[in-house]
């Protein structure tokens, strides 16, 4: 990251990629303190590049709390889709992509024992999942996903 960012600048999309790897090869590799600081620096900079509110930002955040997800770094993933839901919510109210991050942040909230927040959103994710189902692109797993998520909950 050091190089890229020395190179292009630290705000340039090369060295923010090598920033996103290499919270990811933290996370995976039980570095959580040292994913969640590389998780903050590439979030923050694509924040300033892109703004807070911008839709493409939210999936920046909903792609990175998902590679969270699969790494078990609970915790960072529920603050990161608690900041997506919160702007999708406000941007796309009504798309599976809304009840998607649900359905994510739920898991977040499910991988740290806390069960009864967890349900209320794994079931409005799938449930809003299910009713847009049409709208998901062919290809998506996000329903079934979201099934096997209420099912590891009860």
């Amino acid at each position: 990251y050091k190089l890229k960012a020395t190179k292009n600048g630290p705000d340039h999309s090369a060295a923010l990629d090598v920033l996103r790897d290499l919270a990811n090869v933290y996370a995976r590799s039980g570095q959580g303190q040292k994913a969640s600081t590389a998780v903050v620096s590439y979030l923050d900079a694509k924040r300033k590049q892109l703004g807070k509110d911008s839709l493409l930002f939210t999936f920046h955040l909903a792609a990175v709390g998902s590679e969270l997800l699969d790494c078990g770094q609970w915790a960072t993933a529920e603050s990161v889709l608690r900041e997506c839901l919160a702007s999708r919510e406000k941007l796309l109210a009504d798309a599976w992509m809304t009840a998607h991050t649900r359905s994510l942040l739920g898991e977040a909230l499910l991988g740290q024992k806390k069960n009864a927040d967890a349900e209320q959103l794994l079931v409005k994710g799938y449930e809003g999942l299910k009713d847009r189902e049409k709208q998901i692109p062919s290809g998506e797993t996000c329903l079934p996903d979201a099934l096997d998520r209420l099912v590891a909950l009860y």
